[in-house]
């Protein structure tokens, strides 16, 4: 594999022009087997002979969202997440693309930025934002839900505010949470480390 990936490194490489949203923004350009690296859906629509977009080089995401692409980019390139997260789980790279451990590492992300500040501090727009991206089943659902619980059980929550929130992403892991005696013992930040140390 290291011997593939030299011989590789050997020729040039192309640039794929990456076409994303529908309001007229310039491409960006990226290299091809930089972007065969992180999936195989990449690599299996630039092949040569096979796609429209491996004979021309082009990719073309009109429905995509550009904040979203910024934030896959920045990793992409970086291995990091030096802008905002959020707008990168409203996309569903995982599903649409394939991109499976850019899905577990900004969920990782989204979780550390969790764990280091109170849920109910959040703004009810910061927390819609937060119920949004939350995969209705998901570990991410589910410790959400937890802390919502949590915090209805510290007084910290109420329904008066809670019919502000979008819950509906929520709502199926709320109610378990609930029926099984909610956030007790706290399922705060020690909770929150152990899941983080498993994605």
């Amino acid at each position: 594999m290291a011997e593939d990936l030299w011989k590789s490194l050997q020729s040039q490489d192309r640039l794929i022009k990456i076409t994303i949203g529908d309001d007229g923004d310039p491409p960006i350009y990226i290299q091809q087997k930089v972007l065969e690296a992180v999936a195989p859906w990449f690599k299996n629509a630039l092949k040569h002979n096979t796609f429209v977009e491996g004979q021309t080089g082009s990719l073309s995401f009109a429905e995509d969202d550009v904040e979203a692409w910024k934030v896959l980019v920045c990793w992409i390139i970086r291995h990091d997440f030096s802008i905002a997260t959020e707008c990168a789980m409203e996309e569903p790279f995982e599903l649409m693309y394939d991109i499976k451990r850019f899905q577990d590492e900004a969920m990782a992300d989204l979780l550390a930025q969790f764990q280091e500040s109170e849920l109910s501090n959040a703004s009810d727009e910061a927390l819609n934002r937060i119920f949004k991206i939350c995969p209705p089943g998901s570990k991410l659902a589910e410790l959400v839900a937890l802390e919502v619980v949590r915090d209805f059980e510290d007084g910290s929550m109420d329904w008066d505010r809670a019919r502000n929130l979008e819950l509906v992403n929520i709502w199926s892991d709320f109610c378990t949470a609930k029926s099984r005696g909610g956030g007790r013992p706290r399922y705060g930040n020690a909770r929150l480390q152990g899941s983080c140390a498993r994605i």
